[in-house]
């Protein structure tokens, strides 16, 4: 199961980066967060490929902690 966060305010960001930054588009930034809120991956579209994140998103599904 992936849950898709839609942070438009910057909430997400505030909490995992300190900071928000307007005028970035929140829909692009790829982050995947443990259960324990650890961020194990991040990236944004399109300087990931398909494949690379279905990968990532896999190997966190399967509790591995990459990158």
């Amino acid at each position: 199961f992936v849950k898709f966060l839609y942070d438009p305010s910057g909430e997400a960001t505030i909490k995992y980066a300190g900071k928000y930054y307007p005028g970035t588009c929140p829909l692009t930034n790829i982050l995947l967060i443990n259960k324990s809120g650890k961020i194990v991956f991040a990236s944004h579209f399109p300087g990931i490929s398909e494949k690379e994140l279905t990968d990532q998103i896999n190997q966190l599904m399967k509790g591995g902690e990459e990158r």
